[in-house]
């Protein structure tokens, strides 16, 4: 099976202005998607695919 994660313009937008506060979000993403390339099957399941993850920021 193979996945693909989408970042939506609103999703770009809210992480522009996340970084101000959050200036580790970027790496964080990255880490998730890395992560997710290894195991595409974490988080809730939502149905027909989807699947819910919530992120740990490091700097918080």
């Amino acid at each position: 099976m193979s996945y693909k994660i989408v970042a939506t313009d609103g999703f770009l937008k809210d992480v522009k202005f996340l970084k101000k506060k959050y200036y580790n979000i970027v790496n964080d993403i990255d880490d998730f998607v890395q992560d997710s390339e290894q195991n595409p099957i974490i988080g809730t399941a939502l149905g027909k695919g989807d699947f819910n993850v919530s992120l740990f920021y490091e700097n918080i």
